[in-house]
């Protein structure tokens, strides 16, 4: 009984023993998988070829002489420096170092090689490092750029400040006529003991900045009036801090920035007037501001205002400062930029820095065309003008347009509007010429119109003086009756020439009877005869002609002759 208590309680021992040691290794696993996407979300950014093969870099083979360091002291006194061995590495080029910095940033830095693959790099903070705990990592490379170690083994470094401000960087901003007032803090540590002196400067490269005011010496309050010397303004100002060390023969030692900034100065753009009001291409168009400003300190000569009218030729034009808040220029939109409505930005500048910015639109517009007269056949149009009909009208005309003249277009009406158009493409000597063969006869009112290459047309029309024009077309009136005449002439001479043929037909047929109607004519005269006359000797029988008888016709005396002839006949 007593031995199966024994196997009993070793075998609860036991269970809970595995149980233990079971949840000491799931934990511990845990921890590692913990660390392991830690590690992964800081090499998220170095992605390069993975050589076959890593392994780790010895933390035998890492030397860092420092594990805290200041910022901002000169000449390396505070800076920390690597220097690894990658002689355990195959085919090693080249080694970059990465420091990861607090607030999730890092860089990355090219270590420099020396003998036997070792290879160094010296970091320094600046003025302005990141205080605080800083990581490091080691990447190897060989000479195809495959990473060869697991960059597992990783370094640190602190730094800290020994000057403190009380300013805020990002929220340390003033205008002209306010005050900055903070307090400084200057600490001695180790071997230093220090002395410093206050300036205000443009920027915190030595070489180039400007001393814009001296503060003072060893101070712990500092009072700064932000006055005109600030001539820059929207600009950062840095209050530099140049310690030196009494230790050491007042050697400077180090220097500190803090940044503040001076806003722009506030103004208001009161009143904005463009004269005149409607902008056309290529005419001058004037632009009258007016700015109020509320700080009294402003020098007004380094006031001024700009004019943009975007996508246009005016760009930054900076109107004329008049020396009592007023500013005006004279502007003008070439003819290349097409009528529309553009978008303009007027600026108040203070110093030829923008202090204030106001938008608006603005249409510019096309030029019309401009019709200075036209002529007809060399007339005026002041003119009474008449032609006759079948001339043709020649046509002259004196047109401009500041960005072109297109087409030109002549109507006419007449009284019984009956219209007559014709259009021409324009050019510097246009002529355009109507037949008036294609036009009625009356009185024509004449039309003019000038297109632009816009589209825009004006025509001359009651509005002015001399227009529409009209021109009266004379009928031919002896065109009209020229028929008339041709038929009565054409029918006299038809009669004429009747009559004619008439006649002589009818003198052909009294010539050309025969000899026995002949006879019977002659007979019914000599039965009127009253005298007897004696017979005469029977003639020969002659066969009458035409010559005997014209012969016979005008002697009457001779007609009993034929009497003769006519008894014997019987």
């Amino acid at each position: 009984m007593k031995r199966k208590n024994t196997v009993s309680t070793f075998v609860i021992f036991f269970l809970l023993f595995a149980l233990f040691l079971n949840s000491t290794i799931i934990s511990s696993n845990n921890q590692n998988n913990e660390n392991n996407k830690h590690l992964n979300k800081k090499d998220i950014k170095f992605k390069p070829k993975m050589s076959n093969g890593l392994k780790s870099l010895n933390y035998s083979n890492i030397h860092q002489n420092a594990t805290e360091i200041y910022r901002g002291f000169l000449k390396d006194m505070h800076s920390v420096n690597f220097t690894v061995n990658a002689s355990g590495f195959e085919n090693v080029d080249n080694m970059n170092i990465q420091i990861y910095f607090p607030g999730n940033t890092d860089e990355t830095y090219p270590m420099t090689a020396l003998a036997n693959h070792n290879f160094t790099y010296t970091y320094r903070p600046a003025y302005d490092a990141p205080l605080g705990f800083h990581e490091v990592k080691f990447i190897v490379y060989n000479s195809t750029g495959s990473i060869l170690n697991t960059q597992t083994t990783l370094s640190n470094f602190t730094v800290k400040s020994n000057c403190m401000i009380g300013l805020d960087p990002e929220k340390s901003e003033y205008r002209r006529g306010e005050t900055l007032e903070t307090s400084l803090i200057v600490y001695d540590f180790k071997i230093y003991s220090f002395k410093w002196n206050i300036t205000v400067v443009d920027n915190v490269d030595e070489s180039i900045q400007k001393n814009i005011f001296n503060v003072g010496n060893d101070l712990f309050h500092i009072k700064i009036e932000i006055n005109e010397t600030y001539e820059q303004t929207n600009k950062n100002y840095f209050i530099k801090v140049n310690m030196t060390d009494v230790n050491n023969n007042y050697i400077r030692t180090a220097v500190a920035y803090f940044q503040f900034k001076v806003l722009l100065p506030v103004s208001l753009l009161t009143s904005i007037i463009f004269n005149p009001t409607s902008i056309f291409r290529e005419q001058s168009c004037n632009l009258d501001t007016n700015v109020s400003y509320i700080q009294n300190d402003l020098r007004i000569e380094l006031i001024n205002v700009s004019l943009t009218l975007i996508d246009t030729n005016i760009n930054d034009l900076l109107l004329t400062n008049n020396n009592d808040g007023t500013f005006s220029n004279t502007f003008s939109v070439d003819a290349i930029y097409p009528a529309r409505r553009y978008h303009y930005t007027i600026k108040t500048l203070y110093n030829l820095e923008e202090i204030e910015q106001y938008k608006g639109t603005i249409s510019v517009k096309n030029n019309p065309p401009e019709i200075d007269g036209y002529e007809i056949n060399d007339y005026d149009t002041d003119e009474s003008i008449s032609v006759n009909y079948g001339e043709d009208l020649v046509f002259e005309f004196d047109v401009s347009d500041i960005e072109g003249v297109a087409y030109i277009t002549l109507l006419l009406i007449n009284e019984d509007d009956d219209e007559y158009e014709i259009s021409r493409e324009y050019e510097s000597d246009l002529e355009i010429t109507v037949r008036t063969a294609e036009l009625i006869t009356g009185t024509w009112e004449i039309y003019v119109y000038v297109t632009d290459t816009d589209g825009a047309t004006v025509g001359l029309d009651d509005d002015f003086d001399n227009a529409p024009q009209k021109i009266t077309i004379i009928p031919d009136t002896l065109s009209n009756i020229l028929p008339w005449i041709m038929l009565i002439i054409g029918l006299i001479s038809g009669i004429l020439v009747a009559t004619g043929i008439t006649y002589y037909s009818m003198k052909s047929k009294k010539l050309k009877y025969k000899p026995e109607e002949k006879m019977e004519v002659l007979e019914k005269r000599s039965k009127k005869e009253k005298k007897p006359k004696k017979p005469e000797p029977t003639p020969t029988k002659l066969k009458p002609t035409k010559k005997l008888i014209e012969e016979e016709k005008p002697e009457k005396k001779e007609l009993r002759k034929p009497r003769k002839i006519k008894r014997k006949l019987k």
